[in-house]
C-alpha cells in the first residue's frame, strides 16, 4: 500500500505583469498518471483562497491519503499569493484542523526550513511528513527534485530503513545543494526524522 494516493497542487500565479503562464501542474499531473495517483489542481491569490481549497480538499473523500503541494513564489519563511504574502503560522492554522491532510510539501523558496516545518509537526499532530526549500532556488531545479523525492516518498509505508530502503541516500547532495529539507514523523511514535541530517549520521 502507497504511502499516499492524492495530491492537491494549490499554485499561485508565478507572474503578475505578463500574460505568459507556466505552471508545475503538467509535471505532477503526468507523476499521477504514472503511478496511479488521484491528482488536482487549483489556483490561489490569497489566504482566503488557500483556505477554501484546504479545506475542501480535507472533505473530500476522507479514505484517501491526501499530500498538500504548494507552489508559489516564497521569501523569508512567508509563500507569496498574487495580493499579499501568507506566513506559516497562518497555514498551520488551517491545517490543525484538516486531519485527512497527511502530508505537506512547500515547492517555494525559502519557506521549507526546520523551524518552519518542525512548527508545522508541532501543532499539527496528523501531519506524518513535511518538506521544502530553504534556499532560493531554481524553478525547473526544485520542480525535477520534487518528482524525484516525490516517487521513493510513495514507498515510504513499505521501507522498513528509510536509507536503505528508499535510497534517499542517492538525493542527499541534491538535497544540500538545492536546500531541501523535511521531517518525518515515525508512525506509531513521536520520534521525529529529520532529512538529510538523520540519513547521513546513521
Amino acid at each position: 500500500m502507497n504511502s499516499y494516493n492524492s495530491i492537491l497542487v494549490l499554485e499561485s500565479p508565478w507572474e503578475d505583469n505578463k500574460i505568459e503562464s507556466f505552471s508545475s501542474w503538467p509535471f505532477i499531473s503526468e507523476f499521477g498518471k504514472i503511478y496511479n495517483i488521484k491528482t488536482f489542481y487549483k489556483m490561489f491569490y490569497d489566504l482566503e483562497s488557500l483556505k477554501h481549497w484546504i479545506n475542501i480538499y480535507n472533505k473530500e473523500s476522507k479514505d484517501d491519503k491526501k499530500l498538500l503541494y504548494i507552489a508559489s513564489h516564497g521569501e523569508n519563511g512567508r509563500i507569496n499569493g498574487l495580493k499579499k504574502s501568507i506566513n506559516v503560522a497562518s497555514i498551520v492554522d488551517v491545517l490543525r484542523y484538516c486531519k485527512n491532510i497527511q502530508f505537506i510539501h512547500f515547492s517555494t523558496c525559502l519557506t521549507g526550513n526546520y523551524d518552519n516545518l518542525e512548527y508545522i509537526m508541532d501543532v499539527c499532530k496528523h501531519i506524518r511528513f513535511a518538506s521544502g526549500y530553504s534556499n532560493v532556488v531554481d524553478w525547473i531545479d526544485s520542480g525535477a527534485f520534487d518528482l524525484m523525492f516525490l516517487q521513493k516518498l510513495l514507498y515510504w509505508n513499505k521501507a522498513k530503513d528509510f536509507n536503505s530502503d528508499l535510497e534517499f541516500g542517492s538525493l542527499i547532495e541534491f538535497m544540500h545543494v538545492l536546500g531541501f529539507q523535511g521531517i518525518f514523523r515515525k508512525k506509531f511514535s513521536k520520534k521525529l526524522i529529520y532529512f538529510p541530517g538523520d540519513f547521513e549520521e546513521s
